[in-house]
């Protein structure tokens, strides 16, 4: 991208929601190999966690785990090389003698995790039997604090993003490792702004669609013969509809909230305010381009998912290759999508962006711009 084009980032096109989609495009094929770089670091960082996961699941299938924790005083784990009613061990039931050998490991994991759920589940009457089953409990445990730990490597991954876009604009050009470090100085916030939404969606998921579940499953007092549907039915319908209108009405409501914490160093909590009173009048415009860039990117993936599967290159290598430009580009269309709303609804300039990485980074941004041609841009956007 030429000097003249960055110059006028902010302000090209009257910065409308129509160049949101070529824009993010032009910035990726320019800018590629930092964006590529950041992205390939969450990758690795995802591989070392799931392979630390591995290094578990191995010592599990030759007992050592459930040994090591059995040694903790009051808990009694059963031993996960024997698990469910198979006689494989983890590692064999997701690596290699499977139920299922020709699907993904995807797919098998899930299929490994149904079924010890079902077994911890069976013969358990009441929810007090379930979290007296310390073993079920442990690999819950395990569970959740890996998806908190892929969560956390996110957000550092979603702050240098939004840092290498953000000197895009600003007229620099995105460095991977400044951008990254960058993304770990604000990895708090997002971090835990992050939790608090997905926290809020699991718990309106929890009352709207879990609740009313719950009771059409133990509602054993009704006639199961009967060909009219019960009340209960129609309110857990309802549930469904009300949830995913929370969550689709939210993700676009929160489209800035990242953005807003990186470069604005809103808190984790304010940003959601911050984010809703910036979108709140553009949420018709943001859904038609989130639905097109939706539509495209599995179109995309699909087609070389279809290509990659004929031509016989395994899941493993092919879907990760496959959503990186994916996982990329829709990490650059929020940055864009957050530079479009400031400028439209704030006038928002080059100069204030570079004032507010000034104000985390040290001025590497405005450093780098000289004094005179500071003025000069300034009068010429004006």
């Amino acid at each position: 991208m030429s000097s003249a084009n960055r110059r006028s980032l902010l302000h090209e096109e009257n910065a409308t929601f129509k160049q949101a989609i070529p824009l993010s495009f032009r910035i990726l094929c320019d800018h590629w190999k930092p964006l590529v770089l950041i992205a390939l670091a969450y990758y690795l960082a995802c591989f070392a966690v799931g392979a630390v996961i591995g290094l578990i699941l191995v010592a599990g299938e030759f007992g050592l785990i459930s040994k090591l924790i059995n040694q903790i005083p009051g808990l009694n784990l059963p031993d996960f090389s024997q698990t469910s009613s198979s006689d494989l061990g983890y590692t064999r039931r997701l690596f290699g003698e499977s139920s299922i050998p020709d699907s993904s490991l995807f797919d098998r994991a899930s299929r490994v995790l149904q079924e010890d759920a079902q077994n911890a589940f069976s013969g358990l009457e009441d929810i007090q039997a379930l979290l007296q089953e310390k073993g079920f409990l442990v690999v819950v445990g395990l569970f959740l604090l890996f998806v908190l730990i892929i969560m956390f490597i996110a957000s550092v991954y979603e702050g240098a993003v939004i840092h290498a876009v953000a000197e895009v604009y600003g007229d620099e050009t995105p460095n991977a490792s400044k951008s990254l470090t960058y993304g770990c100085s604000t990895v708090a916030p997002v971090y835990f702004n992050t939790i608090i939404y997905v926290s809020t969606i699991i718990l309106v998921g929890a009352i709207s669609v879990g609740i009313p579940l719950a009771g059409l499953l133990s509602d054993d007092d009704a006639d199961v013969q009967s060909e009219e549907p019960r009340p209960i039915f129609f309110v857990a319908i309802l549930g469904f509809f009300i949830f995913y209108a929370v969550v689709i009405t939210s993700s676009l409501l929160f489209t800035a909230t990242a953005p807003a914490i990186v470069i604005e160093k809103a808190s984790a909590v304010g940003a959601f305010m911050r984010s809703a009173r910036l979108c709140k009048r553009d949420m018709c415009a943001l859904f038609c381009v989130s639905i097109v860039v939706g539509l495209g990117t599995n179109i995309f993936a699909s087609i070389l998912m279809i290509i990659t599967a004929t031509i016989g290159i395994p899941d493993a290598i092919s879907h990760p290759i496959i959503n990186l430009p994916v996982l990329v580009y829709i990490a650059i269309l929020k940055v864009v999508f957050y530079m479009i709303l400031r400028v439209k609804h704030e006038k928002y300039t080059k100069e204030e962006l570079c004032q507010d990485l000034l104000n985390k980074d040290g001025g590497t941004i405005v450093n780098a711009i000289e004094l005179s041609d500071y003025e000069e841009q300034k009068m010429t956007i004006s």
